[in-house]
């Protein structure tokens, strides 16, 4: 074998229907017609779903975020607004 690149080599569906029944293949085999569009199926399901996942966990990331930060702020209110207490030394005595 030489060191260069192998070339791809591109054939129609009607010369690898061809190839399949000279090899003796059953039909079931062939990536053609309806079992290229089956399979071409499962990869856009895995991919979206897989998207449709990711999406849906960020989105939960972003709200679980959003509520952590509104439960900061009220405990950054209710400080804000006891902080007096703390203020007057005297008051703990």
């Amino acid at each position: 074998m030489s060191g260069g690149p192998v070339k791809p080599v591109f054939i129609n569906s009607v010369e690898l229907d061809s190839f399949y029944i000279s090899e003796g293949l059953n039909s079931s085999c062939t990536p053609s017609g309806s079992g290229q569009q089956a399979e071409i199926g499962k990869i856009i399901d895995k991919y979206t779903l897989q998207e449709d996942v990711e999406k849906q966990q960020q989105e939960q990331k972003q709200e679980e975020e959003k509520k952590r930060m509104n439960w900061l702020r009220g405990q950054l209110k209710y400080l804000d607004s006891t902080e007096w207490i703390f203020q007057n030394k005297t008051a703990f005595k």
